[in-house]
């Protein structure tokens, strides 16, 4: 998992998806979601 990755889903897990304008509760589409935000969330 990306190292940010348990503050990303903190609170709504899905909130991330809907963002994205997946709309897609299905953890196959949010797995691509976690893979991508090692780059939008810089510590």
């Amino acid at each position: 998992m990306p190292r940010n990755a348990e503050r990303f889903v903190s609170g709504n897990p899905w909130k991330p998806t809907r963002l994205l304008g997946l709309h897609s509760e299905k953890w196959y589409d949010y797995s691509k979601v976690l893979l991508l935000s090692e780059c939008w969330y810089v510590d």
